[in-house]
């Protein structure tokens, strides 16, 4: 049964549901037949005639003005058209202004009708009676009324009834979504309590969630100690390779200090290696700690630092930027995506070629262009797995991790910003957007 649950709750909802229209369709049905009975099934014009007619059972003298006016007054009182009519169809007397109805056509009720009456001179007449037409359509009013209000009834219990039970699917659903966007203690436990179906599905969400966090958190906190521990014997050999490089420092060790130096470049490789992905462990393990941040100046202070490498290159370097802008960020990581640009920019930029900066700052975003001058324009394919961990393009042999791009994207989109690569005929266009 449990199994059922949510599909029984709302059977039963809309059993309920049809269970109170037919109450209140049943109750109008009953108040318009109510209304619309005068003696059960018996004519109204057979009432008349009995209350009017003497102890022989004949009717008074029609002419008479008292007469007129009584049965006028019954008419108007019943609310319909009374008259009558001898035995040859001639009209005696009537309450309204008009021709004569025909009673089989108009006739929609059981008091409605003709029947026969005994006139004052003894002969046979007959008497007939319908309703105006305001009661019959008071009678349509009322149903109506009666089907509306069933509608609202409904409409009024079915809100709160779907409301309630769909409130746990979409605490569920926020919770998920919470998750998804990198919210890892996002729990839906907390909100969806009980013990249905949604609760049962809470329950198993919140132990996957549990799981995939720990082994997200072991997995970023075992990449930050082994990029720590493997830190110390880099160190190592590097005091060990100076050691050797003083003690060779006589004539006739050429070889041996090509080797050095060779040690030395592989050693820088690695301390790179290890520091990118530092960086990407700390982006990850980190709270959020946004501050207003000085983009300008900041950018302004890491171009400074490689003002030797761009000058050995002979860049032509251009900066197009406003003095001061300010962004809501992460001073660290937001340096760190400056580094990498910065730093990529001037790798895959061939001696004498030129670096264009742009940042372009309006109220609702901010957007920095990088265009540099390539050996050759990246194909389709490879604008964007540039953006991936590792991923190099094809044949590239200048030195490099391969993380640099791909932490410009995550800190970007850690920042609701986001990346993209093109080729232009200008060169090499990375562009990192920010949303205010």
């Amino acid at each position: 049964m449990r199994t059922g649950r949510l599909y029984v709750r709302f059977f039963f909802s809309i059993m309920i549901m049809l269970v109170i229209l037919f109450f209140v369709v049943s109750l109008t049905f009953e108040v318009v037949t109510e209304k619309m009975k005068t003696e059960h099934d018996r004519p109204v014009a057979s009432i008349i005639a009995y209350i009017m007619a003497d102890d022989q059972g004949r009717q008074p003298p029609l002419d008479l003005p008292e007469v007129i006016k009584v049965f006028k007054k019954t008419a108007i009182g019943t609310q319909g058209k009374l008259w009558v009519m001898d035995q040859n169809g001639a009209v005696l007397l009537k309450t309204f202004d008009g021709p004569i109805p025909s009673v089989t056509d108009v006739a929609d009720w059981d008091d409605e009708g003709e029947v026969p009456i005994t006139l004052h001179d003894g002969s046979p007449g007959t008497m007939a009676f319908i309703f105006d037409e305001t009661v019959h359509r008071e009678g349509e009013r009322l149903f109506f009324m009666g089907l509306v209000a069933a509608i609202l009834t409904i409409a009024l219990f079915s809100w709160p009834v779907a409301r309630h039970i769909t409130k746990p699917l979409q605490q569920l659903r926020k919770a998920m979504d919470r998750f998804a966007e990198g919210d890892l203690s996002s729990r839906a436990g907390r909100v969806c309590r009980g013990r249905g179906e949604i609760s049962t599905l809470a329950k198993a969400y919140d132990n996957m969630a549990d799981n995939i966090e720990k082994m997200i958190q072991s997995g970023r906190e075992l990449t930050a100690n082994v990029s720590h521990e493997l830190r110390s014997p880099l160190a190592r050999l590097r005091i060990i390779q100076q050691m050797l490089s003083d003690k060779l420092a006589a004539p006739g060790n050429e070889r041996l200090h090509k080797n050095l130096e060779d040690m030395e470049r592989e050693i820088e490789a690695m301390d790179r290696l290890i520091g990118r992905i530092l960086q990407f462990a700390k982006l990850s393990m980190r709270p959020e700690e946004r501050l207003p941040v000085n983009v300008a100046q900041l950018f302004a202070s890491i171009l400074e630092s490689y003002g030797h490498l761009i000058e050995s290159k002979n860049i032509e370097l251009r900066v197009d930027s406003p003095e001061d802008y300010y962004l809501q960020a992460e001073e660290e990581s937001m340096a760190w995506l400056l580094a990498n640009i910065v730093g990529n920019a001037v790798k895959f930029t061939p001696q004498n070629g030129r670096i264009q900066f742009t940042a372009t700052d309006t109220p609702d975003r901010c957007t920095l262009e990088t265009v540099n001058s390539t050996a050759r324009p990246l194909p389709d394919d490879e604008l964007e797995n540039i953006f991936e961990p590792f991923r190099r393009g094809a044949g590239e042999t200048a030195p490099g991790t391969g993380l640099g791009l791909a932490l410009v994207k995550r800190i970007a989109e850690r920042h609701g910003g986001s990346v993209q690569a093109e080729n232009t005929p200008q060169g090499f266009l990375l562009r990192v957007t920010f949303n205010k």
